[in-house]
């Protein structure tokens, strides 16, 4: 089963492709009297989106933990959804489904369009093609406050919760040994949440990462 719900995610023959039949704003779609929906189209990711994605996610990451780290480059996922207007991406989801268990890779809204139902509208499209395709839970990893609220909102809960302390290169001489000529100049670090008074005198920059989960409907 989860073979094929891995099959099905990634658009191989014979299965459902996720990549495909985006929910667009023109189809009909129930809401609640009265309430607007959220700007742009929810569609799939396109190769021409590539340069307002990365500005997107760029500045829908800065103030949050999610800066504190690498910047990468656009790399695949199972299912990428964009919610576009003027063919300008203003939010974005990627998701990576290894089986019946999916994960959230990256959920970003650009700053001028958040609280407007974006990010929730791109959760609603990702979650209707996931159920489609047999799909069982949904999972994402959350730093910061504000997006845990948002995720408990949405159905999911918080099964599991760990450090994640990111140290300079001077603090990561102070628990890494150079060997073979090789020098850390920093680090990531996950620890066990336990230790957390200890780690904020060591370190200045300590997350909470929290692993929060959704079942889906069979």
């Amino acid at each position: 089963m989860g073979e094929d719900v891995a099959d099905a995610a990634r658009g191989r023959p014979g299965g459902l492709s996720l990549l495909g039949a985006a929910h667009r704003a023109g189809a009909p779609e129930e809401r609640p009297v009265g309430e607007a929906g959220p700007p742009g189209d929810v569609r799939d990711y396109e190769p021409a989106d590539e340069p307002s994605w990365l500005r997107c996610r760029v500045l829908g990451l800065l103030g949050t933990s999610g800066h504190d780290g690498e910047w990468q480059s656009r790399s695949r996922a199972d299912l990428e959804l964009v919610a576009a207007g003027d063919n300008v991406v203003i939010g974005l989801l990627d998701v990576s489904v290894p089986g019946e268990d999916a994960v959230i890779d990256t959920l970003v809204v650009h700053p001028d369009h958040q609280r407007r139902g974006v990010a929730s509208a791109l959760l609603a499209e990702a979650v209707r093609r996931l159920e489609r395709c047999g799909v069982r839970t949904v999972e994402a990893w959350v730093q910061d406050d504000p997006a845990l609220a948002w995720f408990a909102h949405h159905g999911f809960v918080e099964v599991e919760r760990h450090l994640r302390v990111h140290a300079s290169a001077a603090e990561a001489g102070t628990v890494l040994s150079a060997k073979y000529g090789l020098e850390p100049v920093s680090a990531v670090l996950r620890v066990r949440v336990e230790r957390e008074a200890e780690m904020r005198q060591r370190f200045e920059r300590v997350h909470v990462c929290r692993r929060v989960v959704r079942e889906l409907r069979p």
